[in-house]
């Protein structure tokens, strides 16, 4: 599965669901204040087998 990859991991989804028409366009706009806290590196799956190793010890 795909869904622990960093690229796929907190992101949002969105549908137009009655657009766009041929004469019509779709303009999204994001934003944000600032920086990633957790910037995405490796997979949250490293992650998760991190966190058992640890809580093993």
């Amino acid at each position: 599965s795909e869904n622990g990859r960093r690229s796929h991991f907190i992101t949002a989804n969105f549908q137009i669901a009655d657009g766009p028409a041929a004469d019509e366009i779709v303009v999204a706009i994001g934003a944000a204040d600032g920086g990633r806290v957790h910037p995405r590196i490796r997979d949250r799956f490293q992650d998760m087998k991190e966190m058992e190793q640890e809580a093993a010890m």
